[in-house]
């Protein structure tokens, strides 16, 4: 398939409507009246509705915990498809073996801890984000540079008509948009292709990058990711990998467990990330970043596990209490570990939380494959070099690639990115 069809341009007009204007202010009414265009879209298993599927899910409404089930409920009436590939199969018993203690962490938070139903998802939907990796290796045969086209117009739309204050902003997906703007804009240079098309997202993509107040993740990311893209289009394919494959998930444990253990040498005031001020500035805001808004989480997400040690999940497992490098005390910080792997194992115990640490890093080695793919359209790389480096990044800083209203874009993606390794190797 080398272009959209007709009805997954519909989909994703409606989708664009829906995210912008009738979630927010249509109610649960629009939301009934959304969920047979999301079921037919998941149903169908085509790559092509991806992008309004995306969208949807960035409505941050209960929407989007549909998607997930119903994805859910697709991979496991298709375990003899995933179960045909070794590591697909490896994900799936994971996948499958936590799935009972997911159900207890729901039930518990809806009938133990009082929280409504949609509060006991959103607690625990972590796992379930983990489905879109299996669910997009399904739709792979049917991904091509046509859905990437249209996802970047798709994103761009929206993110150019949110700046007006009356429509509403789904911030993460669309944020994307600047930073894949920006990594598509050195493919285009030095490949010399859609010269008109990566003119215009990247001129929009630059504007509105210098125009933002940045956090350095969304500093990094682009960073990071134009690095990845070089190595690959300089012939170091076996580097680039390595560079989001396993290793540099060694290097984040590594500087996690670094910070929590020196955190109490340090001692350092607010520094805000100013990039127009120099590189001094831009160090001591790194420090002020990792020790006065990660570590001290990190550190009060570390004692807790420590003292409670939850092998299995506890439902009334406390909110952390952490210490400002002042000395101010931090109590009952809802938001938790500001950490990927903490967080998995405050919510979900020892075990659970260890074996979807284990599918996280799995499913980014497995995706990685495609920058040593040679019949790979190279089109696609600056896609997934984005996806790569937002899920690491994220893996040490924050949760957000495990949330359902963005984990299509990165999950997902890196399912579409593996099963495109293994539709290369039968060609």
């Amino acid at each position: 398939m080398n272009c959209m069809n007709t009805g997954a341009i519909i989909q994703t007009i409606i989708a664009i409507i829906a995210v912008l204007f009738g979630y927010p202010n249509l109610g649960n009414v629009f939301i009934l009246v959304m969920a047979p265009f999301v079921l037919f879209m998941l149903i169908k298993q085509d790559a092509r509705y991806l992008p309004a599927l995306m969208l949807h899910c960035a409505s941050d409404t209960s929407i989007m915990y549909l998607v997930f089930f119903v994805m859910m409920i697709v991979c496991i009436t298709k375990t003899n498809v995933l179960f045909a590939n070794k590591h697909t199969r490896f994900l799936m018993v994971l996948l499958l073996l936590t799935l009972p203690l997911y159900l207890v962490v729901t039930y518990q938070k809806m009938f133990l801890d009082g929280l409504t139903w949609q509060g006991a998802l959103g607690y625990s939907t972590f796992y379930l984000s983990f489905w879109a990796f299996m669910y997009c290796y399904l739709l792979a045969d049917t991904f091509n540079k046509g859905i990437v086209k249209h996802l970047l117009l798709s994103l761009l739309i929206v993110y150019l008509v949110c700046r007006i204050p009356a429509f509403h902003h789904p911030y993460r997906l669309v944020s994307m948009i600047v930073f894949l703007g920006i990594v598509y804009g050195a493919f285009f240079i030095f490949h010399k292709k859609d010269i008109l098309f990566g003119s215009i997202v990247t001129i929009v993509s630059l504007v509105m990058f210098f125009m933002r107040s940045l956090t350095f993740t969304e500093l990094l990311t682009p960073v990071f990711a134009l690095i990845v893209f070089f190595l690959w289009n300089k012939n170091k394919s076996n580097m680039a990998q390595r560079s989001v494959s396993l290793l540099p998930y060694i290097i984040v444990i590594i500087v996690m467990i670094y910070g929590v253990n020196t955190i109490d040498t340090v001692n350092i005031g607010f520094a805000e990330l100013d990039i127009s001020s120099g590189w001094e500035a831009i160090t001591n805001a790194a420090k002020f970043k990792f020790y006065g808004d990660r570590v001290i989480f990190w550190s009060a997400a570390w004692d807790q596990l420590i003292t409670l040690k939850p092998l299995l999940p506890m439902h009334d497992i406390p909110n952390i209490t952490a210490y400002s490098i002042s000395g101010n005390v931090m109590d009952d910080v809802s938001f938790g570990a500001h950490n990927a792997p903490l967080q998995l194992l405050r919510i979900f115990g020892f075990i659970m939380g260890g074996l979807l640490i284990v599918c996280y890093i799995f499913c980014n080695m497995l995706a990685s494959k495609i920058l040593v793919q040679t019949n790979v359209d190279p089109s696609l790389i600056p896609l997934f070099t984005i996806v790569f480096a937002n899920m690491i990044l994220v893996f040490w800083g924050g949760t957000a690639s495990m949330l359902p209203n963005y984990a299509l874009f990165t999950f997902g993606l890196l399912g579409v990115a593996y099963g495109l390794v293994e539709c290369s190797k039968s060609q």
